[in-house]
């Protein structure tokens, strides 16, 4: 198996019988990221519903 990163080129000859396959894998932008993490915070901040409101705020210490 030949792992190369993004944008690095490879020419070179089988020296017998082989299958070659190319999976991509794309990172999500900001403007799809962004939603999907709001919700998540979202979704966390309802699984703590049954907590006091002090614990739902932000404290330094």
């Amino acid at each position: 198996m030949l792992y190369l990163p993004p944008h690095i080129a490879h020419d070179d000859i089988a020296e017998g019988e082989c299958m070659t396959a190319s999976i991509g894998f794309r990172a999500p932008s900001t403007h799809e990221l962004t939603p999907k993490f709001l919700y998540h915070l979202a979704e966390r901040m309802s699984d703590t519903q049954g907590s006091s409101k002090a614990d739902k705020r932000y404290r330094d210490s």
